[in-house]
C-alpha cells in the first residue's frame, strides 16, 4: 500500500561557534538586509538568528512526522529523546534517521506531504544533508507544478500562484481548523525555548504542526 508522509522541521541558528568563525565581510553582508536603524550589534543578532531560516548555516533541530500507511497512522519526532524528554541536539544523527527513514520510499507511488515543504523544509534537509556529508537515501524530484511525489499544501491552495503565498495558521482559519500556534509557542519563539530548555513545548509543538498539515490534506483532497 502507498503510503503517506506527513512532515515539519523545526530549525535552530548556526552554531555559535561556526558563526564566529565566519568571516566578518560576510556576517556584515547578512546582517546589512536588516533594518538600518538598528546598531550594528542588533544586525547581527538578528542575522544571527536569521541563519534558521537557511540550511546554509542553520541547523535542523528535529522533524515532526506522521505516517499514514495500511491503514494505521504513526507518529514520531526525530531528534527526539524520548528518555531524557529533551532534544538530541545532534544534527547528523537526525539526518541520517530520516533518509533511513526514506530508503523505501516510492516517488512513483509515495507521497511526501507539508507546508511549504518544496521552499523551506525539504530544501533545508537537502542542503543540511550536503553540508554534513550525508548521502540521500532516495533522489527526490523537487520540480514545481506537481502533487507528486511531494505534495505541498501551501503550493495546492495558492494553485502554483507565484505571486501568493499562505501561512499555515491562516489556511487553518480559512478551513475551520484550530491552529498550532499559541499563545506560548510559535515558529519565532523556537530558539528561545531551546536556550530555556523547553524541549517538550518545542516537541509538542512541531508535531502538532504535522497532525494539522495532515488534517488540511484530506480536506483540501476530499479524502477523509
Amino acid at each position: 500500500m502507498p503510503k503517506k508522509i506527513f512532515l515539519d522541521i523545526e530549525t535552530l541558528p548556526a552554531d555559535e561557534k561556526r558563526w564566529s568563525e565566519i568571516e566578518s565581510d560576510i556576517r556584515d553582508d547578512i546582517a546589512s538586509r536588516y533594518k538600518k536603524s538598528d546598531t550594528i550589534q542588533q544586525k547581527q543578532e538578528e542575522a544571527f538568528r536569521k541563519t534558521s531560516l537557511s540550511g546554509e548555516f542553520g541547523r535542523v533541530l528535529c522533524i515532526g512526522l506522521v505516517i499514514d500507511e495500511d491503514s494505521r497512522e504513526k507518529r514520531t519526532v526525530l531528534g527526539w529523546d524520548d528518555t531524557a524528554k529533551r532534544f538530541t541536539s545532534d544534527e547528523v544523527r537526525t539526518l541520517r534517521e530520516w533518509w533511513d527513514l526514506l530508503k523505501d520510499f516510492d516517488p512513483s507511488a509515495d507521497l511526501l506531504i507539508g507546508h511549504n515543504i518544496l521552499n523551506f523544509d525539504l530544501r533545508f534537509i537537502y542542503q543540511r544533508s550536503v553540508v554534513n556529508k550525508i548521502r540521500p537515501t532516495v533522489d527526490l524530484n523537487f520540480r514545481r507544478y506537481q502533487s507528486y511525489p511531494i505534495f505541498d499544501t501551501m503550493h495546492e491552495w495558492t494553485k502554483w500562484n507565484t505571486q501568493e503565498s499562505i501561512s499555515l495558521d491562516r489556511l487553518a482559519l480559512v478551513l475551520g481548523l484550530q491552529s498550532s500556534k499559541t499563545d506560548e509557542i510559535s515558529g519565532d519563539k523556537v530558539y528561545d525555548h531551546y536556550l530555556k530548555g523547553n524541549h517538550l513545548l518545542i516537541c509538542g509543538y512541531c508535531l502538532a504542526d504535522v497532525v494539522l498539515t495532515r488534517e488540511i490534506y484530506y480536506r483540501m483532497t476530499f479524502a477523509k
